[in-house]
Formats: structure tokens, C-alpha cells, sequence
């Protein structure tokens, strides 16, 4: 296979990860599901590269500072990270486990308002630690 049909690559010093397909987007950045070169699933949050100003690299750094250094189980930790050098604009990005499916949409087909309040606690305790 060429270079031209495989998924895209990012690399840091001791990992691979292949890009398979975006699952999520925002303002400064997008989400892939990856995999490892151990062909374990991965998430890999980059930083859009014509969206990287010098504000938004900052707050990236933040973000990928702030996750290494919160333990929490309500907080998702940062498993690697690095510059994706071969591709345009050399993006940031960091590695974290993939979850499945999201809160909102978890929100969305629950009646029960004691897992409601349950999964709320949960974002709460999130929150708190990381004040």
C-alpha cells in the first residue's frame, strides 16, 4: 500500500499512532480515533493547524499540563503527547484512552433522573478537582 491510501501518522519518541477517522471537532482542534503501534484504540486530540495562534498553542499546552498533572477519574488522563511534524503547520497533539460515545449524548437517551444526577455528580467531581 502507498503512502497516499494509508491514514495519516503521528509519532512522539517512543509511539505511533495511525489516524483512522475524526470523531470529534471544536473550536481550536479535533478528536481521532487512533491506533497505537500496538494496535490498541486511542483518542488523539490536535490542535488544528490553521487554527493554531499563539493563544490557542498556549491554552493546548495548558490542557495537555493540566491532564498529566490531575489524577481523577472524572478527569481523562493524557497518555502521550507531541508535534506532529510531517504533517502541515507541525500541529500539537496529545494521546488519551478512547472513550465511547459522549456525555451529551448519554443526556440524551436517559430517563432515569437518579443516573441523571448520578452523571452529574460525576461531572461535578471533575470539575472540583480541578479547582
Amino acid at each position: 500500500m502507498d503512502r497516499a491510501n494509508q491514514f495519516p501518522i503521528v509519532e512522539t519518541a517512543f509511539n505511533r499512532y495511525e489516524l483512522l477517522v475524526q470523531i470529534g471537532e471544536g473550536g481550536a482542534g479535533r478528536v481521532w480515533r487512533a491506533t497505537d503501534s500496538t494496535g490498541t484504540n486511542v483518542a488523539v486530540k490536535m490542535l488544528a493547524a490553521e487554527r493554531a495562534t499563539t493563544e490557542r498553542r498556549k491554552r493546548f499546552k495548558n490542557e495537555i499540563l493540566f491532564c498529566e498533572r490531575v489524577q481523577h477519574p472524572n478527569v481523562v488522563p493524557v497518555l502521550d503527547h507531541g508535534v506532529a511534524s510531517a504533517l502541515t503547520g507541525a500541529p500539537p497533539f496529545y494521546v488519551m484512552p478512547l472513550l465511547e460515545g459522549s456525555f451529551r449524548a448519554r443526556l440524551a437517551v436517559t430517563q432515569d433522573i437518579v443516573k441523571l444526577l448520578k452523571y452529574f455528580d460525576q461531572l461535578l467531581s471533575g470539575v472540583e478537582a480541578a479547582h
